[in-house]
């Protein structure tokens, strides 16, 4: 079991000054040009994001993919096969039927109707609430008590969309919560846990997949054997599972469904498409111009970030970053940043240490010396 944050950032040992002791940040060990530097990338950044055409809040109504799936599982509620209702209601409302990938996996849904909506929804904001401690508990204990409140009120701003009406429908929401849940048990230092819970993930929705890629490539670069096990067994268990899933839709494609096309979600939305997907949870009743600074102060905070999960997340968002750069439509997919906004809320809690020691390391003398940098890089 690895060494818990709390206990990593504690450690003192006699090579390291106090000044980087007492740092939550990496950017305390800067140098002033290389502190001048990255200041003046986070105002282009912040710059470039605020430059972006405005987009209008998402609405979570409609008859878009949220009335599907509502419909779905209303209808599997009252007894009819999953598979026969999700094809029925995916050509009513004219969706691409011929492609596997616009058949949605079946557990989430399968889950709020056995549970009721009104279970499923207690469910899910227990879970936020179970990820908001999970995060705080490692900073509080490592004695940043400022930070740890920091954290809890910002890991509300994504998380909140676990208490909003109907979010529940979405897979997008329960594998970003599950993803939050894993750092929560990685940063305790409960790494089988961990490696469950990002697995279950994937089940939820498929696109947890790069985050379970990021936990494989960790466990075996650190050779920790049993959790690479859990992370492979669970991606031969979702092979399986989606095998079967492809299976069930393909005796259901009827021959005259619309054929499909996948190009339809490669769209190079660039940095608009992330600005949008990073807007989930309270941000959605806030102007457009808070996601264009919130999104690079939150990669600031997480690049900064001194803690032995911090290259599993930071690795996560840069991925996921990327992916949406690509992929996804800017008028119907905003709901995947649910998969990753979770994650932001580390970077932001940090962001204030972060300009903070920028600033400081801008306008103090040059009296670092190799002995005083900080002996963790963050990455597993």
């Amino acid at each position: 079991m690895e060494t818990p944050a709390w206990k990593f950032q504690r450690e003192t040992p006699g090579s390291v000054d106090t000044r980087a002791q007492r740092s939550v940040t990496r950017y305390n060990c800067l140098n002033r040009r290389q502190a001048f530097l990255v200041l003046v990338l986070l105002s282009l950044a912040v710059g470039g994001c605020l430059a972006v055409p405005r987009a209008a809040p998402p609405r979570l109504s409609g008859e878009g993919d949220l009335a599907l799936y509502s419909h779905v599982a209303q209808r599997v509620h009252r007894g009819e096969g999953y598979y026969d209702a999700l094809g029925s209601e995916l050509r009513s409302r004219d969706y691409p039927t011929r492609s596997v990938f616009n058949w949605r996996t079946p557990l989430h849904l399968e889950l709020i109707a056995r549970l009721s909506f009104g279970w499923a929804s207690i469910l899910l904001m227990v879970g936020g609430l179970c990820a908001i401690g999970l995060a705080v508990v490692p900073t509080a204990r490592s004695g940043h008590a400022g930070l740890a409140l920091a954290q809890a009120l910002l890991m509300f701003v994504p998380l909140s969309v676990t208490a909003m009406s109907n979010t529940f429908l979405f897979g997008e929401v329960w594998a970003g919560l599950l993803i939050a849940i894993s750092v929560g048990w990685y940063a305790l230092g409960w790494r089988h846990a961990g490696a469950v819970t990002g697995v279950l993930a994937v089940f939820f929705r498929e696109l947890a997949l790069p985050y379970v890629l990021i936990g494989v490539f960790l466990a075996m670069r650190g050779r920790r054997r049993s959790e690479l096990w859990i992370w492979l067994t669970g991606i031969a268990g979702y092979a399986l599972y989606f095998g079967l899933h492809a299976m069930a839709v393909m005796s259901r494609i009827p021959s005259s469904g619309v054929a499909p096309d996948v190009s339809r979600w490669v769209q190079f939305g660039g940095l608009r498409f992330l600005l949008i997907t990073s807007r989930v949870g309270i941000l959605l009743g806030l102007p457009f111009s808070v996601a264009a600074v919130y999104l690079p102060i939150a990669v600031l905070g997480l690049a900064g970030w001194v803690s032995p999960v911090a290259g599993r997340v930071t690795a996560t968002v840069l991925a996921y970053l990327l992916a949406f750069s690509v992929i996804g439509l800017p008028s119907a997919n905003f709901y995947w940043g649910a998969i990753y906004t979770p994650l932001l809320a580390f970077g932001t809690a940090r962001s204030l240490p972060a300009c903070r020691d920028l600033v400081m390391r801008l306008f103090r003398s040059e009296t670092q010396t190799s002995d005083q940098r900080l002996r963790g890089t963050g990455i597993e």
